[in-house]
């Protein structure tokens, strides 16, 4: 450490206080092959490292000439000699040696150690799903035991760092106990890209094939029907309305009170039409349905008939009949152009505009089946993903919220798994992990950012951190990152040990029995080889409740038509409107 610069004043400084008498040496060790300005390029590196930490008071570093030494004989440091030049170094130039590399420094060939490693409780990941391996000294299998597996969980990573791995790990498990018949519980996945389903499809259990109900909606050969005004399966009117509603509310972001009137009143209108004895399966409304309701007097009035709540009439007479042509059509128009982009949609209609449904959810919850629903958000496009993630998610809500009056051993347990929870808005997932988990029913959900969860509630991220037992954090954005250490602990993970977590490693907090473990590292095990056969295999049977290509060609022949008679029925409406017709 050597200061070129003589100025007097920081002589006098240095030599009026404590001072050292120093020497640093820094070894390349290399083959005795090595060419020796290979050493000189190293240490040039580890100077250059230090080089901006130069300072004008004296503290610069410097690499001198390279010598050879004979290893035995530099066990220690040794001195300048008799003719060499001794390093004194003042009180502020000791202080100057301490400059560890931070993370902005240029420091080639150096590695580091990145996140912290933390050792998880032994009694606390015994038994159970195989899901990691500890990332402290020789890896040890991590498991989450069964009473984890019951509690809520949360995943929150960037895309592509292992979340959903981790998820495929609990399914998976949960298959092979049910096929061991350790497990009745229901299993419900939803998954907007695919990638999970396609996976669990290839480790299901031979036995289980014939439980597994498949909804896949990016299959270009087959579709299933899901009408969600179907009676059957939708049986309680207010609540199908209410889910509709909250649906739409999430995915439209021109919303108000007239809007929500409108498709509450036609939604719940349609549903007890449905409930009419004359009406038979076969010939039960849909919500595309909606369009026609809201624009053809004639059809409107053919379904009053079988409506019987003098609320609906009463809304249909006095409301919507007093209207003036103009005020009805603003009115309406928000409606119905959101209600087209369904029905415009093929396999938005092929999906949504069957009268009957073709797998029976409810039967497969209460029978502890399991649901594999892929809604291919890249396939069929963000709305139609989410209006069915979402119905299927209420769906589940409400089967398992009708076992209330059972005694407990009585009730259908759930496990229900939703990736990229953001995605399907309408979701009451507050209520869901606040009162489901005493039915039996456990979540576990993942997302890329607790702030994707404040776009559907500004409660929702407080009450789902308030309610999980299990919180798996990957690599996230360091917003997320000032939070999630302190669900953590503070005390034991920084936020830069989460930012810069590896992929497919993860902090976790769980809560197993009355114990909240501290939290621990774990690196998520890659999944194990599937066999495709029995994906193939349950596909072919997906064939006896999804409709095939040439019913598919019907019902969308079927839809041009109706959709060419909304269009005439608008058309009419507008033309009238521009004469100024009264309604």
């Amino acid at each position: 450490m050597r200061n070129r610069v003589h100025d007097p004043l920081l002589i006098r400084e240095k030599v009026s206080r404590v001072a050292f008498d120093a020497e640093l040496q820094v070894i390349a060790v290399l083959p005795e092959s090595t060419r020796p300005q290979r050493a000189e390029e190293l240490l040039d590196a580890v100077a250059a490292a230090y080089r901006h930490f130069d300072h004008p008071a004296g503290a610069r570093f410097k690499a001198s000439r390279v010598k050879p030494l004979v290893p035995v004989m530099n066990l220690h440091p040794a001195g300048p000699g008799l003719f060499g030049r001794r390093s004194v170094l003042g009180i502020r130039e000791a202080a100057c040696l301490w400059h560890p590399p931070g993370a902005g420094d240029e420091t080639p060939l150096v590695e580091r150690s990145g996140s912290r490693a933390l050792l998880p409780s032994a009694r606390g990941v015994r038994g159970g799903a195989p899901v990691g391996d500890t990332t402290a000294g020789k890896p040890r299998p991590i498991r989450f035991p069964e009473d984890l597996l019951r509690r809520h969980h949360l995943y929150v990573a960037r895309t592509r760092m292992g979340k959903s791995t981790l998820m495929h790990h609990v399914a998976v498990h949960k298959m092979r106990e049910k096929a061991e018949g350790r497990d009745n519980d229901a299993i419900i996945v939803v998954d907007p890209h695919a990638d999970l389903v396609a996976g669990l499809l290839e480790q299901v259990p031979e036995s289980l094939i014939d439980k597994v109900r498949l909804i896949d909606l990016a299959d270009q050969t087959r579709a299933p029907g899901i009408n969600l005004l179907d009676t059957r399966v939708f049986s309680d009117r207010d609540r199908t309305a209410d889910s509709v509603v909250r649906v739409a509310r999430g995915l439209w972001e021109q919303w108000g009170p007239r809007m929500q009137s409108i498709l509450e009143q036609t939604v719940k209108t349609l549903h007890e039409a449905n409930e009419h004895p004359e009406t038979d399966q076969g010939s039960q409304h849909t919500i595309l349905d909606g369009l026609k309701l809201l624009s053809d007097g004639n059809f409107r009035a053919e379904v009053l008939k079988k409506v019987e709540d003098p609320f609906l009439l009463e809304w249909w007479a006095r409301d919507f009949g007093s209207w003036h042509r103009q005020y009805r059509a603003e009115a309406l128009a928000p409606v119905q152009t959101r209600l087209s982009y369904y029905a415009s949609s093929k396999k938005a209609r092929v999906i949504l505009g069957q009268s009957r449904s073709t797998i029976d959810l409810r039967e497969t919850v209460l029978e502890g089946g399991i649901l594999l629903a892929s809604t291919a958000q890249g396939a069929v496009g963000r709305d139609v993903a989410a209006l069915v993630g979402a119905s299927l998610l209420n769906l589940v809500d409400s089967v398992i919220r009708e076992q209330e009056s059972l005694p407990l051993a009585q009730r259908r347990g759930a496990l229900v798994v939703v990736d990229e929870m953001q995605s399907m808005p309408g979701v009451d997932y507050e209520s869901m992990l606040s009162e489901l988990g005493k039915f039996g029913a456990s979540f576990i959900l993942a997302t890329q950012s607790l702030a994707k969860l404040d776009d559907l509630s500004p409660t929702m991220r407080d009450t789902i951190l308030a309610n999980v037992g299990c919180l798996a954090v990957f690599q996230v954005a360091g917003s997320d990152a000032r939070q999630l250490v302190w669900e953590l602990g503070k005390e034991r993970v920084s936020e830069d040990d989460i930012t810069s977590l590896d992929v497919h490693h993860c902090y976790v907090r769980a809560t197993v029995g009355a114990e909240r473990m501290p939290a621990f590292s774990m690196m998520v095990r890659k999944p194990e080889d599937g066999d495709p056969a029995v994906a193939d295999r349950i596909r072919a049977v997906a064939s006896a409740y999804t409709l095939s290509d040439r019913d598919l060609a019907f019902a969308g022949a079927d839809s041009e038509k109706k959709v060419s008679e909304y269009r005439r029925l608008l058309a009419e409406r507008n033309q009238a409107n521009g004469t100024g017709a009264k309604p």
